[in-house]
């Protein structure tokens, strides 16, 4: 069974429903019943010129989905309130000021994000978000991870007290987060 929804860059699950991040929307998909799934509404993300390819990372906890986006010239974590699926709004909006969030993870109040500093030194970070207000975060701890600008196929998972981080080629670290 397919639904057509265009380019994607993401998807969480969380309850029953499935949350798509496509190219300037999100899409919620029930799939309650795994043989009939559907779309219960789509969410148009509104004023930014979504760019094409990686450097966009989302995730979902509870009523909020957090959105790294990778808009040209300024970034943003844009938190959408999706408690409500036929009432979804955006609620904050957080202009980034270096780079773009790639790949992030919730665990408990916190949100762990990826994020690429600079193209010229290749520098990238890993950024702690307290999100105990979950619509208006605050940035708490960077932690920099040397010559790692490697925006596609990066991946992290959280579990215990540790950030797992695999990249493309390059191998899997382990990072003690707390």
């Amino acid at each position: 069974l397919e639904i057509e929804i265009g380019q994607t860059y993401g998807l969480r699950l969380s309850g029953n429903y499935a949350y798509v991040l496509g190219r300037r929307k999100i899409v919620v998909i029930n799939v309650a019943s795994l043989t009939s799934p559907s779309i219960v509404r789509t969410y148009e993300l509104s004023n930014f010129s979504w760019s094409s390819g990686g450097g966009n990372a989302f995730a979902v906890a509870g009523r909020y989905a957090y959105i790294f986006a990778r808009d040209i010239p300024v970034n943003h974590l844009i938190i959408i309130d999706i408690n409500d699926l036929q009432n979804i709004r955006e609620v904050s909006r957080i202009q980034l000021k270096d780079g773009s969030g790639f790949a992030c993870e919730i665990s408990g109040n916190y949100l762990y994000e990826l994020r690429n500093i600079s193209s010229s030194d290749m520098a990238t970070k890993l950024i702690v978000w307290n999100i105990r207000t979950p619509n208006s975060p605050v940035e708490e701890a960077k932690l920099g991870i040397d010559r790692w600008f490697v925006v596609n196929y990066t991946h992290m998972r959280l579990r215990d007290t540790y950030a797992y981080i695999v990249r493309g080629n390059n191998g899997l670290i382990a990072i003690m987060s707390g």
